[in-house]
């Protein structure tokens, strides 16, 4: 438990050294720590507000943006990850129950099923009583 509560003082003294005193950070990496800051400023815990600001880290040093990581905000990357796991990304899933079983549908299935029911249904019943 000890050992945790240091990791987050340091972690949280890291990020606003960064934001007060590195020249070299960009937009994005000081708005990423500002946000991590202001979560914390605001009574959350650490495992609670490491989780967005994570994400953002890993966004940018993964080079899938434009931007690349400062040296100093890479060294408390990779310090963070010694003890914090980057969040994945969480599917949306939509449960439906019918006849006693429950099927899991994703977010284009759940589409393409409003689509069938509220679409496709109605036009096939327009169709067959129009052409009675």
């Amino acid at each position: 438990m000890e050992k945790t509560q240091n990791v987050d003082e340091r972690i949280i003294e890291e990020v606003k050294n960064l934001i007060m005193f590195d020249n070299d950070l960009t937009y994005a990496e000081r708005n990423a720590l500002g946000i991590f800051y202001s979560k914390i400023e605001k009574g959350q815990t650490v495992q609670e507000s490491i989780g967005p600001m994570m994400k953002s880290l890993n966004m940018l040093s993964s080079g899938s943006s434009q931007e690349k990581l400062s040296l100093n905000v890479k060294k408390l990357f990779d310090f963070a990850l010694t003890y914090y796991k980057v969040p994945e990304k969480q599917k949306i899933r939509f449960y439906g129950s019918g006849g006693g079983l429950i099927h899991r549908f994703s977010a284009k299935e759940m589409l393409l099923l409003f689509l069938l029911v509220f679409v496709g249904l109605p036009l096939a019943l327009y169709i067959k009583y129009l052409l009675r």
